[in-house]
């Protein structure tokens, strides 16, 4: 039997410094429009109920909890929905059941104790998990054109989350652990971004057409079960990763991974433990390092911008297994010479910790271009460890 519906009128004398405590269904709409016409801004849940209808909208920030661990069973309609760009709704209290929770515009910030089913985010809707907090999503999570999360703590989802022109930023604290307990799929234009320091996990990352992954003031580590996979359909939108160190990536056509050397952390090498091309690009620009454990190429490029061939060049380090089976190496100058060189000289591109016969396929499918025509241009193998680019005056 349905409680009798609780005027907010009726509610209202139940106020006590902005705390409505409610038991039941009727006492949690009218406890919301008290919401919304300013009149209160906590819900306290003090006795478990379910939900027969959707919930009505929250258009006014609030926190919604349960000061004696009581919940809400949803029995799939919406439990918590909000909108308006102003609108945060903090959330301590376990929602039981499989709703669509609905955020739109507005932000759900979930605290200790918080447990929803399923979120999607819309039209600039986030979703924030603070350091310290354990979120669990017991169905699923999407975030569509424009929304966005925030993640500092643990974020658990029962099912694969998409972001489709989302934004994702990974924010650890300290030694708080920062990670996302499923499987991430980023399309369509959305960005992951890292925080320069910090290290994070996710279950499995795949980034595809025009998405990206980047720090862009620092250096950051993601860390995965399986190599982070990047690919794209669409030639003139690559799924770009920059700036993130991780165990293992691997490139697929339309996927490239950058590291540039110039800024506040051009001195830092960037470090894959493995790293497998299969028809990607790995792009080296300014003075960057790029620091391979274990490296294998079978299709694909490795690409060296040589903006300036006065200054060190990028370097390409290879610690232990490499193979080359196909793809090419590229070096591109920098079209015009400011100043033409007045000797030889010799800049390192590729090195190896052991000799390998990496170096010499290397060389046999390496092309340079974009150097003008009165400098003489070379590949030179120094002590089979080290390839490198022999500039001269002609």
């Amino acid at each position: 039997m349905r409680s009798p519906r609780k005027e907010p009128s009726e509610l209202r004398d139940r106020i006590n410094d902005g705390v409505i405590a409610i038991r039941n269904e009727a006492e949690y709409a009218g406890a919301i429009e008290l919401v919304n016409s300013g009149l209160a801004f906590v819900i306290d849940v003090v006795e478990p109920f379910k939900l027969t209808k959707a919930a009505g909208w929250f258009l006014r920030s609030a926190w919604l909890t349960s000061s004696n661990g009581s919940y809400i069973e949803d029995q799939g309609y919406s439990s918590v929905q909000l909108k308006g760009l102003s609108t945060v709704v903090a959330l301590s209290l376990r929602v039981l059941g499989r709703g669509l929770n609905q955020v739109f515009e507005g932000r759900l910030v979930a605290e200790a104790g918080a447990e929803l089913p399923t979120v999607l985010l819309v039209q600039k809707g986030g979703l924030s998990v603070s350091a310290g907090t354990d979120f669990l999503l017991s169905q699923g999570l999407d975030a569509t054109p424009r929304g966005g999360l925030l993640i500092g703590g643990v974020l658990r989802v029962a099912q694969p989350v998409g972001l489709r022109e989302a934004r994702l930023i990974l924010c650890p604290d300290g030694a708080q652990p920062c990670a996302i307990h499923q499987s991430v799929t980023a399309e369509h234009g959305s960005v992951i971004a890292m925080t320069p320091g910090g290290r994070a996990y996710v279950e499995s990352l795949t980034l595809k057409d025009d998405s990206r992954l980047e720090c862009l003031q620092g250096r950051a580590r993601l860390e995965s079960d399986s190599a982070i996979v990047l690919g794209s359909s669409q030639a003139d939108a690559p799924a770009r990763m920059r700036g993130v160190d991780a165990a293992a990536v691997h490139l697929g056509p339309g996927g490239v991974y950058e590291c540039r050397g110039h800024g506040e952390w051009a001195g830092v090498p960037a470090r894959l433990d493995r790293l497998r091309n299969e028809g990607g690009v790995v792009e080296l620009e300014g003075d960057a390092r790029l620091i391979c454990e274990h490296f294998q190429q079978s299709a694909g490029e490795i690409r060296f911008e040589l903006s300036d061939p006065h200054a060190p060049p990028p370097r390409l380090i290879l610690e232990e297994h490499a193979v080359m089976t196909g793809g090419r190496v590229v070096v591109s100058g920098p079209g015009v010479l400011s100043e033409p060189p007045r000797e030889r000289r010799f800049l390192p591109l590729v090195e190896v910790r052991r000799e390998a016969p990496m170096l010499t396929r290397l060389m046999e499918r390496a092309w340079i271009t974009g150097f003008p025509e009165g400098v003489l241009t070379g590949f030179e193998l120094v002590d089979n460890r080290t390839l490198g680019l022999v500039i001269a005056p002609r």
